[in-house]
């Protein structure tokens, strides 16, 4: 193979490739404002949270709502839960739910799906290709 070919082969590998293959921007988890309303407590921001997260405020709220033990519902886009809580041990269980839901247990990014495959919820991860089986929420 002479030089010329393999430059050409080259240029034409690189002009197949996408514009942006890899993202250098650190992920945080996003905090979350709540608001004790007599023996309720609303999560104000929770659609903002599920957007960052690309996952469903409805999702989230059933995840509140088994790890607490008390009702979780949207109302009026926010979180209702029955009962107190502080932000402190809400931000916990939210970054419980990023480590199981969203980052890859692989590459630890938080660029993944959950998926139905036969009948068992998959967490697919965009940026490696890693699947991983996740308790269904």
């Amino acid at each position: 193979m002479d030089i010329n070919n393999f430059e050409k082969l080259v240029d034409k590998a690189f002009a197949e490739l996408p514009e942006k293959m890899v993202s250098h921007e650190r992920f945080e988890v996003p905090r979350l404002y709540s608001m004790v309303q007599g023996n309720v407590t609303l999560i104000k921001n929770i659609v903002e949270i599920s957007d960052k997260l690309h996952r469903s405020a409805e999702m989230i709220a059933k995840f509140y709502s088994k790890e607490l033990a008390t009702p979780a519902v949207m109302k009026n886009n926010q979180l209702q839960i029955t009962g107190k809580f502080m932000d402190r041990a809400l931000n916990e269980r939210l970054n419980s739910f990023v480590k199981h839901y969203v980052l890859c247990s692989q590459c630890q990014k938080p660029d993944t799906k959950l998926v139905d495959i036969q009948h068992v919820k998959t967490l697919v991860c965009d940026s490696c290709g890693a699947r991983m089986a996740v308790r269904a929420t």
